[in-house]
């Protein structure tokens, strides 16, 4: 209890505080009343009372109320006063929220800041307080029907220029920061500055000619020399002096009726405060632009002066990460890669290969080899080989995907020069569709140990010519049988034609009958030579194995784009193991259904599934499992798809714990 009373006690000094300081401001502005006792052209309550719930929040309403009634009480009557008090309470509150809400800064620093305060803090917030205060004044007979139009208007334009004569100011004196001793030099400029404005804003307005004019250029000045610090308290000098004249009705107010005098003081105060704003943000966002463009050049300079001695590591890290760090697992290909550095060569190069399995369940092969070496190589390599994923992930034919990958080198690599073998596997039929520039033909293993070169589909190197025709050639794999694929450094010798390099490969090929992963190392070891090879070499082996009695696993992104890939590779192993075509379609419809549940509803992202199929004595298990925490209950004897896949096979089995979820289906396969 006591430490509550402690925490009541600074509340209530603020509260007090911030009552006695609107109500002093509130009766010094009804001095410049144009209707009545109450409203004035300029209400320097609102815009504190604005920068008091910025700074204190929302709570300290209570002060803002107390004060407004108080100050309209004389005047208006209790109803009157309190309908004035709570407009003149909720306006401020509407337009702290709004400021809240764009992500105004107090600082003024931005021109979005100074819009924000204008047109959402100022106009906007305030026909809230102007509506309330003319309608209290009508319902109490304070003023006729007919003069609610001009009473509003009158209401609104004051405590809008309340926002823009008193918050900028307040909020920008809250952040001034010494920061050394005084400069004399600034502060007489500072002097003289506001004197001529204060001396130029009164004589102006002693003229029946709106004159006004000669005030900007001093509004300029103060914005340009000192931003926001210089820009608001120059605009509130002006503002008060062009109030003060509209309620006397001096200089070129004299004579004019209410609506005149409302549009004329309008139109130069909204003037004066968005061309001091305004340019005073301008200012700071340019000046910010240029220092932020000076650090940029310093960094710059710093990043130059270090290139040299990261050179060799960024070399070292682009040849580990532009080549892949594992093969794709494709259950009826197996894959092999080899990279042979150069001897003696201490930078990368640009040789590189991928294999990429595509959404369809086909397998794209690349290898490549861009000239030259270091680090220049090695960019292009990888612009080159991104490229190359993007175009085959588009469903281009390798063909096209030269053609593309041609016209990109030619456009972003002005002089380069890079050799490429484009290839698309389909495990289902065996079909190889092969497209190559000016890279050596890739060489067929057969399973009888039988060699065979493919000379087709060849053009020119990539950014050579222009255009590059659209050559492809197609050639079927069959099981057992091995394509690989290679650069030139594998085979070329100084002194020494390619065709005897390309026989000396084909010799070491010939009858082998290896492991794949054996086959590539004794290829290497028999054109390594002595010496080791003269330029950097890739070795690509890809070879179709049956899937007769083994078992499967996918472990895939769970997305919709991957589900054909599935179904493809599902249906080739069911189909290998002897399960006939009605078999097939009902195992492929329960995956399906299965898997996407765990696209549905496993994972709020993205996540992993695993699909495994193993076939036992003609008895099929196939088990599709998440890693997730499902979004609706796992599935249960009501859903629809569980009884879809027990309809289709055997038996279903669903377990679910914090690891995931597991659906695991029998079927007999073949009449099992």
């Amino acid at each position: 209890m006591r430490n509550a009373r402690r925490s009541l006690i600074p509340l209530a000094g603020r509260l007090l505080a911030i009552a006695v300081v609107y109500y002093i401001a509130a009766r010094l502005s009804l001095r410049l009343s144009l209707v009545g006792e109450s409203v004035t052209p300029l209400w320097p309550p609102t815009g504190i009372a604005l920068v008091t719930f910025l700074w204190f929040g929302a709570r300290v309403w209570p002060a803002i109320a107390v004060a407004a009634f108080l100050v309209n009480l004389p005047d208006a009557g209790v109803g009157a006063a309190a309908g004035i008090a709570a407009g003149n309470t909720v306006a401020p509150l509407v337009s702290r929220r709004l400021l809240v809400g764009l992500g105004f800064d107090e600082r003024l620093n931005r021109i979005r800041d100074v819009l924000t305060l204008i047109f959402a803090g100022a106009l906007a917030a305030m026909t809230v307080s102007a509506t309330a205060g003319s309608l209290s004044l009508m319902l109490s007979d304070a003023i006729e029907a007919r003069e609610f139009g001009s009473t509003w208007s009158v209401w609104w334009v004051g405590d809008a220029m309340g926002i823009l004569a008193v918050a900028p100011f307040l909020l920008t004196v809250r952040h001034i920061r010494r920061t050394g001793p005084p400069e004399w030099g600034r502060i007489l400029e500072v002097a003289v500055l506001f004197c001529g404005l204060g001396v130029a804003a009164f004589s102006l307005h002693r003229t029946e000619r709106p004159v006004w004019v000669i005030v900007f250029p001093l509004l300029g000045w103060a914005a340009w020399r000192f931003k926001q610090l210089g820009a608001t308290p120059a605009a509130l000098i002006v503002i008060v002096i062009a109030s003060w004249a509209a309620a006397s009705d001096g200089g070129p107010f004299g004579g004019s009726d209410l609506f005149q005098k409302m549009a004329l003081l309008q139109v130069f105060n909204a003037a004066v405060a968005f061309t001091s704003f305004f340019f005073a943000a301008v200012v700071t966002e340019r000046e910010r632009a240029v220092a932020e463009q000076r650090r940029s050049i310093e960094r710059e300079r710093e990043i130059q002066t270090e290139l040299y001695e990261r050179e060799h590591k960024i070399a070292n890290t682009l040849q580990r990460s532009l080549l892949p760090e594992r093969l794709p697992y494709v259950p009826d290909v197996q894959t092999a890669a080899r990279y042979i550095p150069a001897a003696g060569e201490a930078v990368v190069g640009g040789d590189w290969y991928d294999i990429i399995p595509l959404h369809d369940g086909r397998l794209a092969l690349g290898i490549g080899d861009v000239a030259g070496h270091g680090v220049s190589a090695a960019a292009a390599m990888g612009q080159v080989r991104s490229a190359f994923r993007a175009y085959l992930l588009e469903g281009l034919s390798p063909s096209r995907t030269l053609e593309r990958l041609n016209a990109l080198v030619r456009e972003l690599l002005p002089g380069a020069m890079a050799t490429l073998v484009c290839a698309r596997l389909d495990p289902e039929s065996g079909t190889v569709t092969l497209a190559r520039a000016g890279h050596p033909p890739p060489v067929i293993l057969a399973e009888d140990g039988s060699v065979r070169l493919l000379e087709g589909g060849l053009a020119p190197p990539l950014g050579v010519v222009p255009a590059i025709g659209g050559e492809e050639t197609e050639v079927d794999l069959p099981l057992g049988a091995t394509i690989f694929f290679y650069t030139d450094g594998l085979v070329e010798r100084r002194r020494e034609s390619l065709d005897q390099g390309l026989l000396r490969l084909q010799a070491a090929l010939t009858g082998s009958d290896d492991d794949l992963e054996d086959t590539c190392d004794r290829i290497v070891v028999s054109l390594l030579g002595d010496g080791g090879l003269a330029d950097d070499a890739v070795l690509l082996g890809m070879r179709r194995v049956s899937l007769v009695g083994l078992p499967i696993r996918l472990t895939m992104p769970a997305q919709p784009e991957r589900l054909s890939g599935i179904r493809r590779v599902l249906g080739r192993w069911l189909r290998q193991n002897g399960a006939q075509d009605s078999d097939i379609s009902d195992v492929l419809v329960a995956c399906t259904e299965a898997c996407a549940n765990v696209i549905q509803h496993a994972y709020p992202n993205e996540g992993l599934m695993d699909v495994n199929a193993e076939m036992t004595d003609g008895a099929l298990t196939l088990t599709v499992r998440d890693f997730g925490s499902w979004m609706t209950p796992a599935p249960s004897e009501g859903d629809r798809g569980l009884q879809l896949m027990r309809g289709l096979m055997d038996s279903v089995d669903v377990a679910s714990g914090p690891d995931g979820t597991r659906v695991t289906m029998r079927r007999g396969i073949g009449g099992a």
